[in-house]
Order: C-alpha cells, then structure tokens, then sequence
C-alpha cells in the first residue's frame, strides 16, 4: 500500500497493488489491447 501525504502531513490519496492492476487493464482496455496476462 501506498500513501501519498500532502506537505501538512495528511492523506491525499492511497494506492495498492489491486487498484494499480484494475487501471492497468482499464488502460490496456481502452488503447484497444488485449487483457496481458500477469502475476500477481
């Protein structure tokens, strides 16, 4: 998990390792690519 900080120290945002793959694909998705096969 990742979590950004803003300069006062609170969160601006979190990330993790399923978010991250779900953008991936929808990316892919969108350029017109195949689903790429991964391991997670």
């Amino acid at each position: 998990m990742n979590l950004n900080l803003d300069a006062d120290g609170d969160i601006e945002s979190v990330t993790d390792g399923p978010g991250v793959l779900a953008a991936y694909y929808d990316l892919c998705e969108a350029q017109g690519l195949r689903r790429p096969n991964v391991v997670t």
